[in-house]
Formats: structure tokens, sequence, C-alpha cells
């Protein structure tokens, strides 16, 4: 029986979202997206099936919170990650299947040179690039062990979000400011004066 199932695999692919080449685009959507979607399908009806407590965490990023500047493919997936987590918790929120995305900041691993491993198909093996986060600033990064302390912490706690830099905290309230901001200004934009608008969704909002 399957009781908890992490969803890690990842990949960093770097550069503008008009300028990357698509074969890199589709190796990180294979990986970072698809790799996710494989996990829940291969796993989740197993868990839903013995109908045990069970749980399910995917990895996305910071970058799955926050735009990151030169990282336009990996930041899609990352966007992508967090909400499909979101959904698929509001989904078995009445099932014994929890869930939690995980959006850890730097972290010591070797995500900087994936491209030593990618495939024919996606332009063969590369040495790094240099246009983003490096090896070296990486290494700087939190220890993985401690992440996976963490993560296995957040799951006992029924925590959804899990956030490994506290210091990154920021980022979040300027995102979630500008997002607020553009319902003050949406408020008082003229072309909706006097429009109709649908409401709620039926069912109301997929999440908490």
């Amino acid at each position: 029986k399957v009781h908890v199932l992490c969803n890690n695999a990842g990949i960093g692919v770097f550069g503008h979202s008009e300028t990357c080449d698509m074969r890199n685009w589709h190796w990180v959507v294979d990986v970072n997206l698809w790799g996710v979607v494989h996990g829940l399908q291969a796993f989740v009806p197993l868990m839903l099936a013995h109908g045990e407590p069970a749980h399910v965490s995917s990895t996305a990023s910071m970058a799955g919170m926050a735009g990151l500047r030169g990282a336009g493919p990996y930041n899609a997936t990352k966007f992508a990650v967090v909400g499909i987590m979101e959904t698929f918790a509001a989904e078995h929120r009445k099932d014994n299947l929890s869930a939690s995305v995980l959006c850890p900041g730097l972290v010591a691993t070797n995500i900087a040179t994936s491209t030593r491993n990618r495939q024919d198909k996606y332009g063969g093996a590369s040495r790094p690039s240099d246009r983003g986060i490096s090896a070296t600033e990486l290494a700087k990064g939190l220890n993985p062990d401690a992440v996976g302390r963490q993560v296995l912490e957040a799951i006992l706690d029924g925590q959804f979000y899990i956030f490994t830099d506290p210091s990154l905290r920021h980022i979040i309230e300027t995102r979630s400011k500008r997002i607020l901001q553009g319902y003050d200004w949406a408020a008082n934009c003229k072309a909706l004066k006097g429009e109709k608008q649908a409401g709620p969704l039926p069912g109301g909002l997929l999440t908490k």
C-alpha cells in the first residue's frame, strides 16, 4: 500500500519565454509538469482504493509563487504545479487524502547541472548555462535532508504550503499586494461600469 507520495522530479531551464529553444520548453514541461501528472495518475487511484489516510506532496518552487527573471519556462511549470495541487487538495477535501505543495528557496541540489542528463530528443546533454543560478550559488542553499524532515513535519501538521526560507516572505507579500491592487483598479475601471457580473462560480471556489 502507498500512503505517502512525493512528486519531486525537477530540472532547471533558464531563458526568456520568447527566445528559449522549443526543445527546452518541451523538456522542462515534460519533466516538471507531466512528472507530477503521471505521479498523480499512477498512485492516487491506489491510495483511494485502500481508503486509509494518505498524503500527496508535490515539489514546486518559490518560482511557482513569483516570477524569477530569466526563467520563463521553469516558472510556468512551477506555477502549474501549485495550481494542480491547490485544485487536488480541494477536490479530495472530503476523502481520506490530504495534500501539500513544497515551494523551496535555494536548496543544495544538482538542479543547476540538469542539462548533463538532457536526452537527445530535447537537444542532448550539455554544459550548464551561465544564465541561471549556478551550482556554486546552490551549494550555499539549504541541506536537502533538512527539507525532507520539514516535509514530513508539514504532513503531520496538515500544512499545505511548505516554504523553506521564512526570509522570503516579502516576495509573497509583494505579489499579494499587486494582486489586490488589481482588484482595486477593477472596482473603478470605467469599462466595467454598469456591466453585469456573473458572480461567484457555481459550487464556490476550489481553494480554501
